[in-house]
């Protein structure tokens, strides 16, 4: 008999003097109290073993779309989606040619327009392909200037994750990364009029 898995949600709200930490490597570390943006996180209450390839509730999955359109939509004049690893499920389904993407050493970073439809094919994209890559769609006001490559014996790769684009807040308009692996939602994004409304509905259908 299956169980069905439960999920918690913890908020990070400036306003509520309430942080949000995240170490970028050699960069120092992100903080979201500093940064003035709300961070929302979404993690399984059982083992990693137990909640494996085991989605989110229906009914969560739709609240969580309208926040990401929303955001986007208040936040940004850009929409963007990454992910940092080429797994045989992305490179079978062509996820740069569909998405108008490029190719970034080991990840993919592609932009598109922020509306509403738009949001909803690159959700469609992720939920249909994902494996256990990590996917980031999110917002910015610009596109992201990419580190150059170091012309030495050793090239680090340059990743568009998770580190990267909190590395560059002010570009930033809202992000919403998930681990396909660990079934984890990271939801950063900028403060508008009527967030806390659509943090509720999450809340409520998980």
């Amino acid at each position: 008999m299956s169980t069905e898995v439960q999920y918690e949600m913890k908020c990070y709200d400036p306003r509520r003097g309430q942080d949000f930490s995240f170490r970028l490597g050699g960069r120092g570390v992100f903080s979201s109290l500093k940064q003035k943006v709300l961070v929302v996180t979404v993690s399984p209450r059982v083992s990693f073993w137990k909640s494996y390839a085991k989605d989110s509730p229906t009914a969560y999955h739709e609240s969580y779309s309208a926040f990401l359109r929303t955001a986007i939509e208040n936040t940004s004049a850009n929409g963007f989606f990454s992910l940092d690893s080429l797994t045989k499920a992305v490179t079978r389904a062509a996820i740069p040619e569909i998405g108008n993407a490029t190719r970034v050493c080991g990840s993919v970073l592609g932009y598109f327009e922020p509306t509403g439809s738009q949001v909803d094919r690159i959700l469609a994209l992720r939920d249909s392909h994902q494996s256990y890559e990590e996917w980031i769609i999110g917002g910015c006001s610009e596109h992201f200037d990419l580190p150059v490559e170091q012309e030495t014996w050793y090239r680090a790769p340059i990743v568009c994750n998770l580190e990267f684009f909190l590395g560059n807040p002010d570009t930033l308009g809202c992000l919403f990364y998930r681990s396909g692996e660990a079934r984890e939602d990271i939801i950063v994004t900028q403060l508008w009029d009527g967030i806390d409304e659509l943090i509720r509905g999450m809340a409520k259908h998980l």
